[in-house]
């Protein structure tokens, strides 16, 4: 939950679990199988550099299915990890049923299961044994998002908070919160409340980025997506944002740079593609 958006006005993104073989580099070896085929009339050894590359096709083709197995293998045995896990803590909130660290322990594994339901009722359990537990105003308020309760979420983040004012994870998912109310000035305090206390919270730079380019504030927006690109110049979506960024600010040859490098780094992003376009558009009506 560190990033609000990954792209502005685009979905979550999630991590990947295993360093999987992609449909990027299918199609980025299809293309060389398709460049090669099209060389042949002048190149009288293109067929067997062709027979080499769908080899090679096929070799990531083998891995995936490889890959796709033993992550399969590996979820069965997290899922009966976690049904072991909630079965103890079932079993130690029976034993204690006023201590509230167990509450909020088995609430974490049944969110796990995607029981989300049943792991509120154990964290509101928790908050009633003991009203003043932040970690358990947390959690409630992450289960409240997951349900899609923004407002019941705000809430506990915002008690969390007034237990613990340092609390850096509750005060970012605060403001993805409010972002997500289309509170984006109120997004920005908690964000820059958060930097204040951990200057080197990329996802709260990220996400006020983000915020200030929905309040049409370009220049401050630029700057926090150049700050991201320093510490990390891999970042895609930081780009992508600068590149949106650039183009609301009217600044076109500096966002046809920087579409430009996230198709570098992935020729098949349809959406820097269309903002590539859109700068160099502009620039040709200009001139």
């Amino acid at each position: 939950m560190g990033r609000a958006w990954a792209r502005v006005a685009v979905a979550f993104l999630a991590p990947c679990l295993f360093a999987c073989v992609t449909q990027g580099d299918f199609r980025k070896l299809e293309e060389r199988v398709l460049d090669q085929g099209q060389r042949s009339a002048t190149r009288p050894n293109s067929g067997k550099q062709i027979a080499q590359l769908s080899a090679e096709v096929d070799a990531l083709r083998e891995q995936q299915r490889k890959l796709s197995g033993e992550l399969e293998v590996a979820q069965k045995k997290a899922d009966q990890a976690l049904e072991e896990a909630r079965k103890a803590l079932e079993a130690a909130c029976r034993t204690n049923p006023g201590h509230a660290p167990s509450h909020n322990n088995l609430a974490d594994a049944l969110r796990k299961l995607g029981r989300l339901e049943d792991a509120a009722g154990h964290l509101r359990r928790a908050i009633e044994i003991d009203p003043d537990y932040p970690l358990a105003h947390y959690n409630l308020g992450n289960v409240a998002r997951l349900l899609d309760r923004p407002d019941e979420a705000k809430t506990h983040y915002q008690r969390a908070l007034a237990r613990d004012p340092l609390y850096v994870k509750a005060r970012n998912n605060l403001g993805t919160t409010l972002a997500g109310l289309g509170r984006d000035r109120e997004a920005v305090a908690a964000y820059r409340s958060v930097i204040e206390v951990d200057p080197e919270h990329a996802g709260a730079r990220f996400n006020l980025a983000n915020a200030l380019l929905r309040l049409g504030e370009v220049d401050e927006a630029a700057q926090r997506y150049r700050e991201v690109l320093q510490d990390d110049p891999k970042d895609g979506d930081a780009r992508f944002n600068l590149g949106r960024t650039y183009l609301r600010a009217e600044r076109f040859e500096a966002a046809a740079e920087a579409f430009g490098q996230v198709i570098e780094s992935d020729p098949n992003d349809l959406e820097a593609q269309e903002g590539l376009e859109l700068a160099r558009r502009a620039l040709t009506n200009r001139d």
